[in-house]
């Protein structure tokens, strides 16, 4: 089953789903759930993150018509890391030319991590130091006064960095029902882990769906 017909399903049993986005980029998954959400369960809570202020402009102006509605929609100009603090950023660019045009943009693969064999694979792939402010998922929780909270459902999309918000939210996981994640089994960004070192690391979730490159988890307790 496609990752948003199991979406639909997963936000349809609750009255109030609460579903977070770590690693928004532009919003163009953004503004897909946040329709789905408010077409089935419009009293819906949408908490994304993207640290790149440019895409969180561009997220915003995909979903300002959700939030003219709904209250409960908030973009936070940060990223997740397994720390909370101002850190070292890796900030994508470049594209893939074709006689001379442009056909593929790279302002999606920036992490908190350092790149490594991701410039390899993607050879005109670039990357510009820089900062950018993070926060734990635990952190996140107790500030925004979620503790206890149900969070039916998770989609990260961060680079690289999965290591970093699991280790950095190991209370905050105990109320996720599904976490949907991006991996890769390369190090193509410094210190990250593939599906089996993910699966170890969160023992109390298991695999519902493995997309080859993405894979779907359900919490076992939930």
């Amino acid at each position: 089953m496609e990752i948003l017909d199991r979406f639909k399903d997963i936000i349809s049993v609750q009255d109030t789903p609460f579903v977070i986005e770590f690693g928004a980029c532009d919003g163009y998954h953004t503004s897909l759930m946040c329709d789905i959400l408010n077409k089935l369960r419009p009293n819906f809570i949408y908490h994304a993150f993207e640290p790149i202020e440019d895409l969180v402009n561009q997220i915003n102006a995909r979903i300002n018509n959700f939030r003219a509605i709904n209250p409960n929609i908030k973009v936070f100009t940060e990223a997740v890391g397994s720390q909370t603090g101002t850190f070292t950023f890796y900030k994508s660019g470049g594209g893939k030319t074709e006689n001379g045009v442009i056909v593929e943009n790279y302002y999606g693969s920036s992490s908190i991590r350092k790149p490594k064999l991701v410039t390899e694979a993607w050879k005109q792939m670039t990357f510009q130091e820089t900062t950018c402010n993070s926060v734990t998922f635990d952190d996140y929780i107790n500030r925004e006064g979620l503790n206890g909270r149900v969070i039916d459902f998770i989609w990260a999309d961060i680079q690289g960095a999965e290591v970093d918000l699991i280790t950095g939210g190991k209370e905050a996981f105990k109320n996720v029902r599904y976490f949907y994640t991006e991996y890769c089994d390369s190090e193509l960004y410094e210190g990250e882990i593939g599906l089996n070192r993910i699966l170890e690391l969160m023992p109390d979730f298991e695999l519902v769906e493995d997309y080859q490159g993405d894979v779907l988890l359900k919490n076992k307790n939930l």
